[in-house]
Parts: C-alpha cells; structure tokens; sequence
C-alpha cells in the first residue's frame, strides 16, 4: 500500500490511459464491447473492471486506476499461494515480496491499463496449474484453471504464451520444468477445447490486429534479440537457468 502511495497524486490520464477510457467511458461512440473488439487493440475485460469502478464511485482518475490497482494487491496474495503450493511458506513469502517490490510491475499497475489485472489473472492461473498438477483429478480446480485462463486471454492477446507455458507443464513432457503427475490427456483436450470456444469472439480482433501491426509499432527500427534481453543477459540467462535447474 506504501508503494502505490504515489496512485493517490499521480495527476491527469497519460497517452495509454486516454486510449482505455476512450473504450470505457459510457458517452464514447458505440459500445464498450464493440470498441474493444473493433477498433482496439487489447479485449474489454480489464475495461469492464473499470467500467463497474467509475459506475460505483464516479469519473476521477483514481477511480479510473484503482481496479489496476487492486489487482496488483491481489496478485501478492495468490503469488504467496502459488509459491507455497511448490515449495512452502517462506518461498511463497519470498516470491509475494518479489512481486510487491518488482520496480517494472509498479509502473505499470499505477495506471489504468490492463496489466494489474493480467498480473493478477496470471499468478491465479499459474496458482491452479500447480494445484491441478498435485491433484489430477479435481474437477473444480481443472474448472477454476479453464476459467483463469480465459479471463487472462480475455484482458490481453499477449497472455497467449503463458497459457501455452502451463500446457507445457502439466504436460510434463520437458522434465526440467515439470515434476511428475498431472491431468490426463482426455481432461487436458476437454480444457483446450474449452479455452478455444471461449476465445472464439476474439479471433477476428487478432487477425484485424495482424493486420494493422506495421501502423502499430512506433519503434522507428526493431531492437535486437540482445537488446530485448537486456544488458545482463550474458549473466540473466545462465543464472535464470542454473536456478530453474
């Protein structure tokens, strides 16, 4: 709460932020729905968050920011869950530190986008990845683990690879990553299945969006793989793999 302190001043909405509202306020052309999937870039489910706040509290910009905001607060607590699912209380403390005081994750949950709530959704999904692999044959927690994972495909398209990274796990097919055990085959088809249908309003959205990319990228050249990484991947990558091993 000391770290979102700086939410309560942080003054008038920002370029992206202006963008969010346009989909959100209820005077805008059309609908929030129609906004989102037609003309945006990102999918109307961290809007609708936004929606329900301004509804309930009245247009302000910390209203505007307050649903990031929040989930940011729950992703510590489901993080802390997830980290003593796999190896007990102190690592799930640890890691609910790591994600309170993450530097790049403040930045981004201070404003009203839609990336407290992929952080939140993400460490929920994640969380029920670990709990269907220890218990396979819970119906609810596969249940819980489709509709986590829906709702983060429906805050952003980028959500996809985490999706694709909790396949891999319960699969179990790479051993570093995956510990023994995990749903069947049969329940892992019935879920992808499941996330297919749930996607299927999205789908004409990410081929518009396919298509206008070359208008999207405002970088006037491509960084390089090296530069993406950053300036200690020489050091990131061995140790990131070292400690995963």
């Amino acid at each position: 709460l000391v770290l979102l302190w700086p939410l309560l001043g942080a003054g008038p909405l920002v370029l992206d932020e202006h963008v969010a509202y346009w989909i959100v306020g209820p005077d805008n052309p059309g609908t929030l729905l129609e906004r989102s999937l037609d003309v945006a870039a990102t999918p109307p489910l961290s809007f609708w968050m936004q929606r329900a706040a301004i509804t309930l509290f009245g247009e302000s910009e910390l209203v505007f920011r307050a649903p990031s905001a929040v989930c940011y607060l729950l992703a510590i607590g489901v993080t802390f869950l997830l980290g003593r699912e796999l190896l007990g209380d102190c690592a799930g403390a640890l890691a609910a530190l790591l994600v309170a005081w993450h530097p790049g994750v403040l930045d981004q949950v201070r404003i009203g986008r839609p990336y407290g709530a992929t952080l939140f959704l993400a460490a929920l999904a994640f969380w029920m990845t670990a709990r269907w692999k220890r218990q396979p044959q819970s119906r609810w927690t596969g249940v819980g683990w489709v509709a986590a994972n829906g709702a983060l495909l429906w805050t952003h398209y980028v959500n996809l690879p985490a999706i694709l990274l909790q396949f891999v796990i319960l699969t179990g097919v790479p051993r570093v990553l995956s510990r023994p055990g995990g749903p069947s085959w049969g329940r892992l088809m019935v879920a992808a299945v499941a996330l297919v249908g749930i996607s299927v309003p999205l789908w004409p959205s990410v081929l518009r969006i396919w298509e206008w990319s070359p208008f999207l990228n405002f970088m006037r050249t491509e960084p390089s793989f090296l530069g993406t990484l950053g300036t200690l991947w020489w050091a990131g990558l061995p140790a990131g793999w070292v400690i995963a091993w």
